[in-house]
């Protein structure tokens, strides 16, 4: 009997086209009996049994995969509702308050900094949400901004600043800026802020 058609699609349906190119080629070359089959079918089981190793690390590898997922997403979920509750526990603060992320990116403000110093360089909470500081104030202020973020990050504590940016019409403006840490299971989540109180001072 000519095995040699049977072997070649039980093996191409069961592994793939790199042992099957392989078991083509050494098929090819003379007509197979039984006795061949069977050392192919031997030789069959050692490459698995070889792979065997990979596929218990792989199936490992995929088992951490899933647990970090599951960890992220959890952790996702958590920063949510930490920024829900604060959006909803500073709206009506009558002081300019906000929230960034580690990354400089701003995530919350409240509308009165919205009104006391967005407006004022025509903008609004929209050209800020998911920006950095640079994008709103330029570079020169937006870089002082972030060093001062920077700080706040490095010593894990609330620290006071005076800080300076300009307006519209070449006003420049001074404020005395309170940054603090926010946290998450002992780790830094982001820097939120609020300006004191601030004056015009060109």
């Amino acid at each position: 009997m000519d095995w040699t058609l049977i072997i070649t699609g039980l093996i191409s349906a069961l592994s793939g086209g790199a042992l099957a190119s392989f078991l083509t080629f050494k098929l090819g070359n003379r007509k197979q009996d039984e006795s061949e089959f069977a050392t192919l079918v031997k030789e069959y089981k050692e490459i698995v049994e070889n792979n065997k190793a990979d596929l218990v690390e792989l199936r490992n590898e995929v088992k951490e995969i899933r647990k970090d997922l599951t960890e992220a997403k959890l952790e996702n979920q958590q920063l949510r509702n930490q920024l829900m509750i604060f959006e909803s526990s500073n709206t009506d603060v009558p002081l300019p308050i906000w929230l960034k992320d580690t990354d400089g990116k701003m995530l919350f403000v409240n509308p009165e900094y919205e009104r006391a110093l967005l407006n004022p360089i025509g903008k609004s909470s929209e050209d800020y949400i998911g920006k950095t500081d640079v994008d709103v104030w330029g570079e020169e202020t937006g870089k002082q901004f972030q060093a001062h973020d920077k700080k706040v990050m490095r010593s894990k504590k609330p620290m006071e600043f005076v800080e300076r940016w300009k307006g519209m019409n070449g006003a420049e403006y001074e404020g005395r800026i309170i940054k603090y840490p926010r946290f998450l299971n002992r780790t830094v989540i982001g820097i939120g802020g609020i300006v004191v109180d601030f004056k015009e001072v060109m």
